[in-house]
């Protein structure tokens, strides 16, 4: 359970840069050089463009790489996702016809405590078959924090006066930026 929080956690902290990232690649096309390069906006708005040195492209491209090995750690999570979510509804349905709370004290059902320890016993018996999926998921979260941090800390310096700004990566198999800037002018 550790490690899946660790791993919530990460993907909390990563969402709005795999997000940029991610929305960055399904927009219009612009004009580009071909070079990797971080483009600062605000408010549909280019504020800065930055070309990107050699340790930020191999520190971005190692989170690329990362990224792709957790979509693939991702699938037999999301095969599975369904009936897991059928199992932990099951059990919070159960869980609240069991228990009912009233002004003077808490009703508990005991036949229906049977059937609600019959679902978290099937529960988790499904969890422990899975659980090596659930592990993998947890071990590439922290890898993929890892080198999250590293391609952070290699924008940093250049990213220190844009707090509160979006940032897009632009590659060369990647020129593309969200609909609202494609009509910006480029700096």
């Amino acid at each position: 359970m550790k490690k899946h929080r660790l791993f919530v956690s990460t993907l909390l902290a990563l969402a709005p840069l795999v997000a940029t990232t991610i929305a960055a690649s399904q927009q219009t096309d612009i004009d580009d050089s071909g070079a990797y390069h971080i483009v600062v906006l605000n408010h549909c708005q280019i504020l800065a463009d930055y070309p990107m040195n050699a340790h930020q492209i191999a520190a971005y491209q190692a989170l690329q790489a990362e990224q792709t090995k957790m979509d693939i750690t991702e699938q037999p999570i999301k095969a599975i996702e369904s009936q897991l979510q059928q199992l932990a509804d099951e059990v919070d349905q159960l869980s609240k016809l069991t228990f009912q709370e009233y002004d003077h004290g808490v009703y508990i059902d005991k036949t229906l405590l049977a059937d609600q320890q019959r679902a978290v016993d099937q529960l988790t018996a499904f969890m422990s078959v899975h659980q090596s999926k659930f592990d993998a998921l947890a071990e590439q979260g922290e890898e993929i924090a890892k080198v999250a941090e590293v391609f952070t800390d290699s924008i940093a310096t250049v990213l220190a006066n844009h707090h509160d700004d979006q940032i897009h990566i632009i590659s060369p198999d990647d020129t593309s930026l969200p609909r609202c800037y494609a009509n910006a002018e480029r700096m």
